[in-house]
Parts: structure tokens; sequence; C-alpha cells
């Protein structure tokens, strides 16, 4: 089957690409839902992927909430011999330190963290300054491309 980007995520979904990039499980048509451990763990990626494989529903694609909900996700799919990328690619979200470590390492979501206090700590300032001020800002995320698309 080869590689999947996120582009191809999208375009199969119908989505933009940021739209395709923040997905959560159990959201949108045709996606089946699954049930949650509710915790955003490893512990939600094993119980999802054997929910689906109980029922023979494995997705081409998976985009988790979260990348310990992927990591769990990615340890079930070795588990039941599911190949990742080639039967299953797998997109996770925060770009954790630990993601390019991993045996497949994990394509994430990178969120700017950093970048976002400092904004919040520049908007409180500006707001005591002036009460009635308002800003609407729009941050993209960006996605850090490894080995599990």
């Amino acid at each position: 089957m080869g590689r999947v980007s996120l582009k191809d995520v999208a375009e199969a979904a119908g989505v933009s690409a940021v739209t395709a990039s923040i997905v959560l499980n159990g959201s949108g048509s045709g996606i089946p839902e699954v049930p949650r451990v509710g915790r955003y763990s490893h512990e939600d990626g094993r119980v999802i992927l054997q929910y689906l494989h109980e029922r023979k529903q494995i997705p081409r694609c998976m985009v988790c909430g979260d990348d310990d909900i992927a990591m769990g996700l990615l340890k079930a799919a070795r588990e039941y011999g599911i190949r990742i990328p080639e039967e299953l690619a797998v997109i996770g979200f925060d770009d954790d330190v630990n993601a390019d470590y991993l045996c497949v390492p994990l394509t994430s979501v990178h969120q700017p963290l950093e970048e976002f206090g400092r904004l919040a700590v520049d908007y409180v300032l500006e707001k005591m300054n002036d009460p009635g001020r308002q800003i609407q800002l729009t941050i993209e995320p960006k996605l850090i491309e490894r080995s599990t698309t």
C-alpha cells in the first residue's frame, strides 16, 4: 500500500489538512464510534484497536487525540500483527518528546506550546491596560512526518 500523507487523509475525508490533523476518534461521517477509557492514555489506544480488530473494522489511518493514545495503538498493532504504516497509518497529536524514539517513529501534530504561553501572557498584559480589548488568534499546528504514515 505504501505511505499515506496527511494530505491523502484529508482528501479522503473531504476536509482540510488542518482539520484532518485534529480529528478525534469517533467523529465524522463513516468513522465508527469506539470505546474510550477516558484518560488519553496508552490504554485508550489499546482498547480502541482491540475493539476495531475484533469487529474487523481496522481503518487505513487513525488520527489519535494525543501521542499517548497513538503509542498504545502502535503497541496493540504490533501484537495483532498489523503492519505500520503499510496496513495502518497512525498520527498522534502533541509531538511528545518520545515520538521519535519509538520502534516505528510516530508522525505527530506539533503544537507550539511556548508560543501559546507567550501569547497568553501578552494578552493578559494587554487586557489589564484595556479591559474591553478582545482578540482572535489562529495558530496553525505543524505536522511532523515520521515513519507511521
